[in-house]
């Protein structure tokens, strides 16, 4: 239901998984519910086999910017293979987003599962729905999961890999016009003319003044590091910029910038050689809960 949500109404690519033997019934749902829409709608929906931990059923999906799962965690032996699985399948820069009613201890099994595994807790929340919102097939669900308030408890979580992980991009590098023109399409910035490499001047050995930044700026980076700056790509460059990983990679995982906005004022620090201000870092978390919404 969520995967075609979001092929539908938010017009995203999406694979729907399910388990080998299920997929015949999964297959059959789909078609029915898109039977009706256009077939543009239609062509966003692939299903595909996926049993959590089969790297055979893995590696032909390749990777994608959103890994979503509702009322996936409900049980406990299954979760390592799970929290592997859709970190294997999240692209650089992605995000996982799980939903999961609000079962006995349920919310805080996953946590301590996704610590021992290679993702953090980006937030945490629990959503209110009320009754008359939540659709239920039976009364004995409605019963058990309703509170005292005649509310539904529905806790979201949204999680991110511990160590960012980066673009594994081995361009076959043509002219120095198709470099420039490439350039030019993957971020809207046309660069400097490059220089033939027997015109180019040896690098000073003068350190930056940023303890970290181990490699020297050229002119022609520190005009497209300023220009992403003012366009407010600093989250990008958290994600691209070699020096840039390597300082964060280096700080704990719950102290690292989590917010494009966090990540835009990291990185103005980063390359202005200043420390990385408050405003920089995450907020402390409260007991149970991230102190950041889960992001739309």
């Amino acid at each position: 239901a969520v995967g075609l949500f979001l092929a539908v109404h938010k017009g995203l690519r999406v694979a729907l998984t399910e388990a080998p033997e299920s997929l015949p019934l999964l297959a059959r749902s789909v078609a029915e519910c898109v039977s009706e829409l256009p077939a543009r709608h239609a062509a966003r929906a692939e299903v595909s086999p996926l049993r959590w931990g089969d790297v055979t059923h893995m590696a032909p999906l390749g990777t994608f910017d959103l890994v979503v799962g509702s009322d996936v965690t409900y049980r406990p032996d299954c979760l390592d293979s799970l929290l592997s699985t859709a970190e294997t399948l999240l692209a650089p820069g992605g995000r996982i987003l799980f939903a999961l009613q609000d079962r006995p201890g349920e919310a805080d099994q996953l946590e301590a599962s996704v610590e021992k595994n290679k993702l953090c807790v980006l937030s945490r929340e629990v959503v209110d729905i009320h009754e008359s919102e939540a659709e239920f097939h039976d009364g004995a669900t409605r019963d058990i999961w309703k509170g005292e308030d005649g509310l539904v408890k529905i806790w979201l979580f949204e999680l991110m890999p511990k160590e960012p992980k980066m673009l594994d991009v081995q361009p076959s590098l043509g002219s120095l016009e198709d470099v420039e023109a490439e350039f030019e399409r993957l971020t809207g910035i046309r660069p400097e003319r490059l220089r033939p490499l027997g015109e180019m001047k040896q690098a000073s050995s003068t350190p930056l003044p940023h303890q970290a930044a181990s490699k020297l700026k050229s002119p022609k980076k520190d005009n497209i590091i300023k220009d992403m700056l003012d366009r407010g790509l600093g989250d990008f460059l958290c994600d691209m910029d070699e020096d840039l990983g390597q300082r964060l990679r280096a700080q704990r995982p719950e102290a690292r910038p989590r917010t494009a906005r966090q990540k835009q004022a990291y990185a103005e620090a980063f390359y202005a050689g200043r420390e990385p201000p408050p405003e920089a870092r995450p907020a402390p978390r409260g007991p149970g809960l991230a102190a950041a919404g889960l992001s739309p």
